[in-house]
């Protein structure tokens, strides 16, 4: 089966024309020389649970492998074919500052290209725009990418976004954003990709809102008030903590390390979820955890109060637990978590 074969349908099941299991038979029709699940009449719930385990696995690394070319071979598919010609890579450098007082409003917007915010140790910034293209010759492909993005600032507020017609990948343009800010400042952060990775690293702030149609999103020793983090294709990542964290994704693997406590949900069609949190003393904490088939294990709360606790065979599928004298913890933690197939495991 090719790239672009797996690609549609994973596409299909991530806009519902499909169900997951429908995908997995067009999967098997397609590599008929691969190892398939068929569940025997004999092997009960347990068969059925490898079974998606293994399609779930399979899934994610179909789907993590063509995220970050989806828009060129989606162009491939419905454009009439690729325009010939080398790719060529532009930088330029942005760099300026910021009035000395006040929160960042970062606003970085592409239809097709990685996003990327992290801190460094100087007092501006630096915007480095990263434009790609094929052409005939260099010339070319500079002339194709002329007005290919629109960047502002006005004080706290940086807006960098690509033009509409980047979104239009027939000589397979990209525009991507990597901005560098200071340490020292905090920041309301606004990513969204059409196509593309997004990253931060070491910021802090009020809010994040974090999105794109195909890719990973990954934050690592962050921390913000509110995060909204949402993926079509890919895994979610998040490293440290935040009052209110909502992160999704249509099939990809969510993983967070988090500190402390806050109002946290995950759900995901395709893929396990795995959260560990690092307790404060006084912290009670709340969970509310369904999978649909996968199972769920809980580790480091032996006394819980389970108010919930439902299993399929040797799986669990659904729990609610509290920690004892929640009502009258110091600080609250809850964490609700969905996934249509897979695993989750949460630990402290």
């Amino acid at each position: 089966m090719s790239k672009q074969e797996k690609l549609l349908i994973l596409q299909m099941v991530a806009d519902g024309q499909i169900t997951p299991e429908q995908g997995v038979e067009l999967l098997n029709a397609l590599e008929p020389g691969k190892p398939r699940w068929e569940p025997s009449s004999t092997g009960g719930q347990h068969a059925l649970e490898q079974g998606v385990e293994h399609v779930v696995e399979r899934a994610e690394v179909v789907a993590e492998s063509v995220a970050s070319n989806i828009g060129r071979m989606l162009s491939g598919l419905f454009g009439g074919g690729f325009i010939g010609g080398p790719t060529f890579e532009f930088r330029e450098e942005i760099k300026g500052q910021f009035p000395e007082e006040g929160e960042l409003d970062l606003r970085l917007s592409s239809s097709n290209g990685r996003i990327s915010v992290e801190t460094w140790d100087q007092p501006g910034y630096l915007l480095t725009v990263i434009k790609k293209g094929r052409g005939r010759d260099e010339a070319d492909a500079r002339q194709m990418l002329e007005n290919c993005y629109e960047f502002s600032q006005e004080g706290l507020c940086l807006t960098a976004k690509s033009t509409e017609t980047a979104g239009i990948d027939l000589r397979g343009l990209s525009v991507g954003f990597a901005l560098k800010i200071p340490a020292s400042r905090k920041a309301s952060v606004t990513l969204r990709s059409g196509n593309g990775r997004i990253t931060l690293d070491g910021v802090t702030g009020s809010s994040c809102t974090a999105s794109t149609g195909n890719g990973r999103v990954e934050v690592t020793r962050c921390g913000f008030d509110r995060a909204k983090l949402t993926t079509g294709n890919g895994r979610v990542e998040y490293e440290g903590s935040a009052g209110e964290l909502k992160a999704s994704s249509g099939n990809g693997a969510i993983n967070v390390e988090m500190k402390g406590a806050g109002d946290w949900e995950f759900s995901t069609g395709n893929g396990r979820i795995s959260i560990g949190v690092v307790r404060d003393g006084d912290t009670g904490y709340e969970m509310d955890l369904t999978a649909r088939a996968g199972g769920i294990t809980v580790e480091g709360l032996d006394d819980a109060d389970v108010i919930e606790d439902v299993a399929i065979s040797r799986s669990r599928w659904r729990y609610k637990a509290r920690t004892p004298g929640f009502e009258q913890a110091g600080a609250k933690g809850r964490i609700k978590a969905t996934t249509g197939n897979g695993k989750i495991r949460v630990w402290f």
